[in-house]
């Protein structure tokens, strides 16, 4: 199994990019909470993230 990433908004879409064009599965947290996540409290993503291994 490839390396599995779920990135806030910190990283950007290049860092996105580059990790999925390395065959690594990457969630942004913008393809997951509205808003691109700008509302979410840190806890709630990153357990969200946790969550899912």
């Amino acid at each position: 199994m490839p390396p599995e990433f779920f990135l806030d908004r910190n990283l950007g879409r290049r860092v996105a990019e580059g990790l999925r064009s390395c065959g690594w599965i990457v969630h942004r947290i913008g393809e997951v909470f509205p808003d691109d996540g700008q509302d979410v409290p840190d806890e709630e993503w990153i357990t969200h993230g946790l969550d899912r291994s």
